[in-house]
């Protein structure tokens, strides 16, 4: 991971080295690297992605989180863009949300503390082509094997399929201060 690969909004940033208590991102993860937030604020990269498997290690602060996977732009929120979003609600609750300028839709969301802040999540999100997503998690709580996030206690399906979009242009992190993300991989085609 690079930050010249990125294009930053607003915010800082910088490339953290894992440590020995990162003993839960140990057995997750083969890179050493994480790009962490040190001033709340937005980053992007290209990503013509609509389609396959986005995964990444993530470590939240206190704050709400939003990964706009599939977005039209390169700056903003899932309420001022086009596309899906993973967000992670201050309350530890992950959510998969549909979005268009001035509206969204939350597709599924978790129950109340389904993860908690300041640990180690790898995360997987796979669209197929009929439009269903699927999310899943490992790591803390789930152990060592991909576990499907659980609606329970939320709302909405996983896996949920929508189809309303089908295009992208940037993969767009809004993150807090604190909040750190590594390993990110973005795969074409679902690979399960």
């Amino acid at each position: 991971m690079s930050l010249r690969d990125w294009t930053k909004q607003s915010g800082a940033f910088r490339i953290g080295e894992l440590s020995a208590d990162d003993s839960v991102l140990k057995h997750l993860t083969i890179g050493t690297k994480y790009l962490e937030c040190t001033s709340t604020g937005t980053i992007a990269i290209p990503s013509k992605q609509a389609y396959g498997t986005w995964e990444f290690d993530f470590n939240k602060s206190a704050g709400t989180t939003y990964l706009m996977f599939i977005s039209d732009r390169q700056n903003g929120t899932y309420n001022d863009m086009v596309g899906y979003t993973f967000a992670i609600i201050i309350t530890g609750v992950p959510n998969l949300i549909k979005s268009s300028v001035g509206s969204y839709l939350n597709l599924n969301y978790t129950a109340a503390g389904y993860v908690n802040n300041y640990n180690w999540y790898r995360y997987k999100l796979t669209r197929t082509i009929n439009g269903s997503f699927t999310v899943y998690i490992k790591g803390g709580s789930f152990g060592n094997n991909w576990t499907l996030v659980s609606t329970t206690g939320g709302s909405g399906t996983n896996p949920v399929t929508d189809n309303t979009y089908n295009a992208s242009n940037y993969f767009t992190l809004k993150l807090n201060s604190g909040d750190k993300i590594a390993n990110i991989k973005i795969y074409d085609g679902v690979r399960q």
